[in-house]
């Protein structure tokens, strides 16, 4: 997986992540057990159907579990590769809806809000005046 980060204007920040194939079908893979676990095909009991077969009847589950999975996945590496960000919202996914299969490598940008960087100016030595403590009639 490769992360590249790019900071945009008004306290955001963009990620780049890239899977190759392998990470992706694995994630795949451990979406569709995910849903093994929860469907009930005739003949069988309740998570104990081929994975092949679920994998072929429940195929838009799967896709939708693994877009999940991935999504999740990649976007907690990226803040993990950047300790100093404090995420402030969720995270807008572009590429997500792209992923169709289990056998090619993607690429997603992640952007979210950030707190934004405060950096201060020079504070030592400034005199301020303070208010006077005359109380009139």
């Amino acid at each position: 997986m490769e992360i590249t980060r790019e900071s945009l204007p008004g306290s955001k920040v963009a990620f780049t992540i890239r899977m190759d194939e392998i990470e992706v079908k694995e994630d795949f893979h451990r979406s569709a057990e995910e849903v093994r676990k929860s469907v009930r095909l005739p003949g069988f009991r309740l998570g104990k159907a081929p994975l092949p077969m679920v994998r072929e009847r429940f195929r838009g589950d799967v896709l939708e579990a693994a877009r999940r999975r991935i999504a999740r996945t990649s976007l907690r590496r990226a803040l993990e590769t950047e300790p100093a960000i404090s995420p402030l919202s969720d995270a807008e996914m572009a590429g997500i809806e792209e992923i169709l299969e289990e056998a090619a490598p993607i690429t997603l940008r992640a952007t979210i809000e950030v707190l934004p960087e405060v950096t201060l100016g020079a504070y030592r030595g400034l005199k301020l005046k303070a208010p006077s403590d005359v109380v009139g009639e």
